[in-house]
């Protein structure tokens, strides 16, 4: 059973990457910059993972909280937000919570919040002033190439995306 991993600072934080085995993950700082975080457990419930800054952006590797029930994942900024794949995603109960916010663009791979057999997708939110960009696939349990999948064994998480594209720069899917 993993236990709580608390990183706060003053200023910047800088790790490399954290297992944490199932416990939950926070880290704050004015900027927060991580490798991959692994919260996963497979035969338990994924580890939430917290990540703030409070001036600059987070930038971080790859966010998984999988298991058979999946953690929360939340990722704030006061700047933008850099990440590779998030994966809240379960084998057999509900899909964890994935929450982005910032003040400047987010980009990242892909979203997998998916349930497991007997769950239901989690639910994704993202808010910018900026951009949104997920730049990666992965294969969802319908087949499909998805970029943000909430399928689940009894049902879908909803999708919420709020960004500051404007009429200029419209939003695209696909």
């Amino acid at each position: 059973n993993g236990g709580i991993l608390d990183l706060q600072a003053t200023r910047s934080v800088e790790t490399e990457n954290i297992t944490s085995n199932g416990g939950n993950v926070r880290v704050r700082g004015d900027a927060v910059a991580v490798g991959a975080i692994d919260s996963s457990r497979p035969a338990g419930t994924g580890g939430a993972i917290d990540l703030t800054a409070g001036v600059g952006g987070v930038t971080a590797g790859s966010l998984n909280a999988s298991g058979a029930i999946g953690g929360n994942i939340s990722v704030n900024s006061s700047a933008g937000i850099s990440a590779l794949d998030v994966n809240s995603s379960a084998t057999l109960g509900n899909g964890g919570i994935v929450s982005l916010n910032a003040i400047g663009n987010i980009q990242l791979g892909f979203i997998n919040p998916q349930g497991g057999s007997e769950g239901t997708g989690g639910n994704v939110d993202i808010t910018t002033t900026g951009l949104f960009r997920s730049n990666s696939v992965f294969n969802d349990i319908s087949g499909n190439n998805s970029s943000i999948s909430t399928l689940g064994g009894t049902g879908a998480g909803a999708i919420v995306i709020r960004h500051g594209g404007g009429s200029d720069r419209p939003f695209v899917v696909g």
